[in-house]
């Protein structure tokens, strides 16, 4: 069993692997993670996007899926509503 935020694709292994950026690894027994939903960013090792600081921030919105950073985040057109 893996610490949430971490991984092991493999059986029968001493340590596990950090959840990449882009990816969310939420549960202990993961071994594959899954891609960090829309308006949400994922940094390394997450385990939750319930986190309001994963959220894009107001005015900002991700439209792709696997956002890894903020800066995947962008200003809303003007006139628009984010």
């Amino acid at each position: 069993m893996c610490n949430n935020g971490y991984y092991q694709p493999n059986e029968a292994q001493g340590s596990c692997l950090g959840c990449p950026a882009g990816l969310l690894c939420p549960n202990t027994a993961l071994t594959t993670p899954s891609v960090c939903p829309l308006g949400k960013y994922c940094l390394k090792q997450t385990s939750t996007v319930k986190n309001e600081e994963l959220k894009c921030p107001e005015g900002y919105y991700s439209a792709i899926t696997g956002a890894s950073s903020i800066e995947d985040c962008v200003k809303c057109p003007v006139g628009k509503y984010c």
